[in-house]
């Protein structure tokens, strides 16, 4: 299948999902529903809530009852004219029964996913009713006209006036500077210019614009049908009113899809002590989530979400697990952290288990959830005596988990992932590594976490190859394409050896170093310890960080980044006499940078999807959530206690999102004209409106055979002006280029740009915008899925799954085409698709006798010949006079090739990591293990790799393989320091009791006070350092 036709087939079922019936459910004794479906009337009861009760959709009521059986309805209930169902318990038109009815109503309507708004609400138009009220969708009104007036757009923008531009990445939190200083306005007036930072009010700058998104539809052909309609007869009692054909009300919601009705409920309900009771007497049954629902609203009259249901399953199985009346095996964290798994549903895990008799073994649950333990028995005496193991215990030595949410997040966002390692969650001090990635609304997850026995190089590699492709699948991280890491050196080695196996699970990934590890944490530190109390001072530093940064998001060519380089020395030569300390210290650091140069330069990641990332900084920034907040985790916690603490903040964490993705799925973004505004998150779209509306600063020449060129219409300004820059904007421009970037597209209608950020964000770049030139270009074909809404939201849900079956195939489809066709086999994107549009159909002229496709010859003649073009640099005009004719025959007096110079993404990756064929942290033997029903779901969306996966096996043999690659007598001796230091330290028991059995975490130490967790890691790092 061609990536167009999966993207119109999935255009198509979200335009048909977006038309489906609602569900609102009464309690009745008059009606009854058959087995075959049939709802039908029960005969000789007296309609009253005390009579036996069913419960009956009463939207099947307004579909289904044919008029003939309404008038059967009003005979043997004595319904007034007009009415097809009484609604029972509530008499009466006064106020407060009115709005216990509506209320009643909205809560039933919501328990199913439904929203409603009451339209009107008046007295009756006859003496038969004496009140009517029409309860509609609540997409069901139209904006009013203030609000569609709020928005301005100038004529060829499609973003709003004076609203924010979106920007890829947010600014950094620097004391004494606020976040929303870098923030940049659309135009404010339509001859105004886009990016223009204005003054700032009280945090807000003037003539800003909120981003409008609305409920209300603009017109009535967008807006949703649903209504119905209830009054109150003479008899004071409250009836349903069938519908009149002639109305224009529907019986199915139209234009709006579905949404959850967990992600609806916000409130929790409160509950007596009888119903918790009533509760866990059904969890301790085995009553599945739903039977649980069903039980509890038809006993108590109470409406549970899953959500909150697994709160109170979690909150059980910890109470079981304290009170367990087997002391011994429930009085060591380790059992208990083991017990607390194997009760949770959602939970995948993997651990790694030590002891006399067996060596190191791997266990994880199957997903039939059956136990296994393969044992590889072996000499262990110089390998125990190495690690220090007491023999009479048995160890946890490693623990990973994910929770399904979590595992969610990395099937459908696997292209990026950082990993690091955080200090602080517990009071044995294991050390937890966590692995990140970033989803389409540019927000960062948690995809795995792992309590590691130490720092060393073979337990990262467990981690990194063998638990995250076991437990999150290697079909998964085969479409992995970066992973990043700080300057850490076993953590480095680790990520190297995983991604070096050809047939391994990383096959398609790169590893790219941190940009704050590797540069800027040391910048800071230089910069906090010369103390020079100037101006100067600080506006030199902040120009030289500034140059450097562009090496890692900037520079695009091997040649810019010499050419930079040797601008900067020079730089620095000139400064030298005033901060010759300073500068003493910016030599090392650059000199440090240029050594990984290869693992962090932005031009050895032009064609990579990095999502603009410079590196593991995600992780830092994903480490507060872990600590703070209302299930934040500390030092003083067991292990379990803290695992199980981090189980709840993605419980907390996944219901706020899902709550805010629900929330903003059916509102209409006012704040843009753009095609793609019903598709895309509110984070894409904003870069979208951005890109689209910045192309009109550049001028664009198509060349022919589907290339075009494109480059900043201010290069022309500048060789037609006089005027010299002022100093400030010379220094900002030392360390810019001035380029022409090509623009071109393949025969499948894939288009890319040179400049990369297609590749980077799998996004239209402005380049490609200001090709594309017309907003009917701009369609939701061009956006990887990951950037869809309907893509956050629905996949891998349950929901999704049942509830909008044939859009949640559709995605599945988008997705795995994607995979398959988007990304060639060294991993880089090919471009974004362009087809099921006309623009390929228009014909057009090349314009190589234009003024600006001149100067654009003379700029790129000018970077073939003599190297990369400094902003604003006129240089290049010595070239005009070489294209000044509009005859062919006078252009090529001048012997030079004016192609395009594109990286291709093949690197060589020599001299990283020096043990090579390894195998895995336990090689030897099959892997075990389980995996939840959720977390095998997700998989069966996520088509096999062409590629093969390796097994994994026991520890001591994979440990053997390991020490069996050394080449050298330094290695040897390398790998032994590094063991002796690493592992065998303070092994005592991992719980409150000191004397007391039980398993313990591998290298627990409770001795000593508790410190906190950044002191901790600098000892840790200090004393475990290679010499």
């Amino acid at each position: 299948m061609h990536v167009a036709s999966a993207f119109k087939a999935l255009e198509e079922t979200i335009a048909q999902a977006r038309h489906w019936f609602p569900v609102i459910v009464i309690p009745t004794s008059q009606f009854k529903k058959e087995e075959g479906g049939n709802i039908v009337v029960v005969k000789g009861i007296n309609p009253g809530i005390d009579a036996e009760s069913n419960s009956i959709n009463i939207v099947e009521l307004l579909t289904e009852l044919p008029p003939s059986h309404r008038q059967d309805v009003k005979v043997n209930f004595n319904y007034p004219s007009g009415a097809i169902f009484e609604i029972e318990g509530y008499k009466g038109t006064n106020v407060e029964t009115r709005e216990k009815l509506k209320t009643y109503i909205n809560q039933l309507a919501i328990d199913n996913g439904t929203v409603l708004s009451i339209v009107t609400s008046k007295k009756g138009r006859s003496k038969s009713r004496l009140h009517e009220i029409t309860l509609a969708c609540v997409h069901h009104k139209l904006q009013s006209t203030s609000t569609k007036n709020r928005m301005v757009f100038a004529d060829d923008k499609i973003q709003a006036l004076g609203t924010l531009v979106q920007k890829e990445h947010q600014s950094s939190s620097i004391k004494g500077r606020s976040r929303s200083s870098t923030l940049q306005l659309a135009a404010i007036s339509k001859d105004d210019e886009q990016g223009k930072k204005p003054a700032r009010k009280y945090g807000r700058a003037e003539g800003q614009v909120n981003k409008q998104q609305c409920k209300r539809r603009s017109c009535r052909d967008d807006a949703c049908g649903f209504s119905f309609n209830i009054f109150c007869a003479s008899n004071e009692k409250w009836y349903i009113a069938g519908r009149v054909e002639k109305t224009a009300s529907m019986t199915h919601h139209s234009n709006h899809l579905p949404l959850d009705a967990a992600h609806i409920l916000t409130q929790k309900n409160d509950l007596t002590i009888n119903m918790h009771g009533k509760i866990n007497i059904l969890l301790d049954s085995g009553a599945t989530n739903s039977v649980i629902v069903s039980v509890m609203k038809k006993e108590c009259n109470v409406t549970l979400s899953h959500d909150q249901i697994r709160s109170f399953k979690d909150e059980r199985v910890k109470s079981l697990i304290v009170n367990h009346p087997n002391e011994k095996v429930c009085r060591s964290s380790v059992d208990r952290l083991i017990r607390l798994v194997k009760n949770m549903d959602n939970v995948s895990y993997i651990y790694v288990m030590h002891n006399t008799t067996s060596g190191f073994v791997s266990y994880h649950r199957t997903r039939d959830e059956r136990i296994e333990l393969l044992n590889a028995k072996a000499d262990l005496e110089a390998w125990r005596k190495q690690l220090q193991v007491d023999e009479s215990e048995e160890i946890l030595v490693a623990f990973a988990w994910c929770h399904d949410a979590e595992k969610r997040n990395m099937v459908m966002f696997p292209e990026y992932l950082a990993i690091d390692m955080t200090f602080g969650l517990n009071r044995e001090r294991r050390n937890l590594v966590t692995i990140v990635g970033v989803d389409g609304h540019m927000k960062l997850f948690t995809g795995l976490r792992c309590w590691m026995p130490s720092k060393q190089t073979v337990a990262y590699e467990w981690a990194i190859g063998e638990a995250l492709p076991t437990l999150i699948g290697k079909n998964v991280t085969m479409q992995n394409r970066v992973i990043s890491s700080d300057g850490e050196l076993a953590l480095n080695n680790a990520v190297m050896a995983s991604i070096s196996k050809p047939n391994g699970p990383f096959a398609c990934t790169r590893f790219r170093k941190d940009y704050y590890h590797l540069f800027r944490q040391n910048w800071n530190d230089i910069v906090a310890a010369c103390k020079y109390n100037s101006p100067q001072f600080d506006q030199i530093s902040q120009h030289i960080m500034n140059w450097i940064k562009s090496w890692f998001d900037y520079v695009q060519t091997e040649k810019e980044y010499n050419l930079s380089n040797q601008k900067l020395e020079d730089y620095i030569a000139n400064q030298q006499g005033t901060f010759g300390l300073f500068f003493g210290h910016v030599k090392q650091i650059i000199k440090s940078v240029h050594k990984d140069i290869q693992f962090a330069g932005n031009h050895y990641f032009l064609t990579t999807t990095t999502l603009g990332f410079l590196g593991s900084s995600i992780v830092e920034a994903a480490n507060p959530g872990i600590k703070w907040g209302t299930h934040g985790v500390n030092t003083n916690m067991s292990l379990d206690n803290s695992t199980l603490q981090q189980m709840k903040q993605v419980d907390h964490g996944i219901q706020r999102k899902n709550v805010n993705m629900a929330r903003n799925m059916n509102k209409s973004a006012e704040w843009t004209r753009s095609l793609t505004a019903d598709y895309l998150t509110q984070y894409m779209e904003g870069l979208a409106a951005k890109n689209f509306d910045l192309r009109k600063i550049y001028g664009v020449c198509y060349i022919g055979d589907r290339e075009w060129w494109v480059m900043r219409l201010q290069i022309m300004t500048n060789l037609n002006s006089n005027e010299k820059s002022s100093s400030e904007t010379q220094n900002a421009h030392q360390y810019q280029f001035d380029r022409v970037y090509t623009v071109n597209a393949d025969s499948e209608d894939f288009i890319t740009c040179s400049c990369g950020y297609v590749h980077n964000y799998m996004a239209p770049c402005r380049h490609v915008m200001a090709v594309l030139g017309d907003v009917k270009y701009i369609v939701p074909s061009l956006f990887h899925i990951r950037w869809w809404k309907q893509f956050n939201y629905y996949f891998g849900t349950q929901f999704g799954i049942s509830r909008v079956k044939e859009m949640h195939v559709s995605l599945a489809k988008v997705k795995n085409v994607m995979n398959e066709k988007l990304f060639d086999r060294n991993g880089s994107f090919r471009g974004c698709c362009l087809a099921g549009t006309d623009f390929f159909d228009v014909p057009r002229q090349s314009n190589k006798n234009s003024s600006i496709f001149k100067v654009m010859q003379a700029v790129k003649c000018y970077i073939q010949q003599d190297g990369p073009l400094p902003r604003n640099d006129k240089a290049f005009a010595q070239y005009l006079s070489c294209f000044g004719s509009s005859n062919s025959a006078s252009n090529s007096s001048l012997n030079c090739n004016v192609e395009v110079q594109r990286y291709d993404g093949s690197d060589d990756e020599t001299g990283g990591f020096e043990f090579d064929n390894m195998n895995q942290f336990a090689g030897g033997t099959k892997e075990v293990g389980f995996l939840s029903q959720g977390s095998a779901l997700l998989e069966g969306y996520v088509n096999e790799q062409s590629v093969s996966t390796a097994s994994g096996g026991d520890l001591y043999n994979r440990v053997q393989a390991f020490m069996n690659t050394i080449r050298s007598q330094d290695q040897c001796e390398r790998f032994e320091d590094f063991l002796r230091n690493e592992h065998g330290r303070n092994i005592m028991e991992n719980n409150d009791y000191k004397t007391s059995d039980g398993t313990i975490m591998y290298g627990a130490d409770i001795s000593g006070p508790i410190e906190s967790g950044k002191r901790r890691k600098y000892n840790h790092e200090k004393s475990n350092k290679f010499k």
